[in-house]
């Protein structure tokens, strides 16, 4: 016969997942609002304790989310709840894998509008506008992509 104690432990991991699961959907379903046109970009794959687990079919995403994080988080606290998602992983999986990015048509925010903020926030770290292609905002003046072609 099993014990209260053991019955009570097996409840509480059940209701560990089940609130987990709770907050992921809510995620997924504000998720083109908070992310605006980069949920085309960014899927969410899952939450776990906090952590908001994201996939992209890009790598240059996967880098360019480390400089965006905070905005992501600040706007899940605005539509999601404050504490819930308390940090964001991000993993790259090639387009045409299983589950690689789909574009969502229900998204309401425009790229334009994410790109202003995003380069206010580069600016505003000391980034300057590349030399070459006079587009992309790097520390040293030759972005990434110049660097490869040149």
């Amino acid at each position: 016969m099993a014990q209260l104690s053991d019955i009570l432990g097996q409840l509480k991991g059940v209701a560990k997942v089940s609130k987990n699961k709770s907050i992921e959907r809510k995620i997924n379903d504000q998720w083109g609002i908070v992310a605006g046109k980069m949920a085309m970009q960014l899927k969410v794959d899952f939450y776990k304790d906090g952590i908001l687990y994201l996939l992209v079919d890009n790598p240059v995403w996967s880098s360019e989310i480390e400089f965006i994080k905070p905005l992501l988080i600040q706007r899940l606290i605005q539509y999601v709840g404050t504490g819930v998602v308390k940090e964001i992983k991000v993993t790259f999986q090639p387009a045409g894998s299983e589950s690689s990015v789909t574009v969502d048509p229900s998204i309401k925010h425009s790229l334009d509008e994410w790109v202003v903020l995003e380069n206010k926030r580069k600016l505003d770290q000391g980034m300057v506008l590349c030399n070459r292609c006079e587009t992309v905002y790097t520390h040293d003046g030759v972005c990434v992509f110049c660097r490869c072609q040149y």
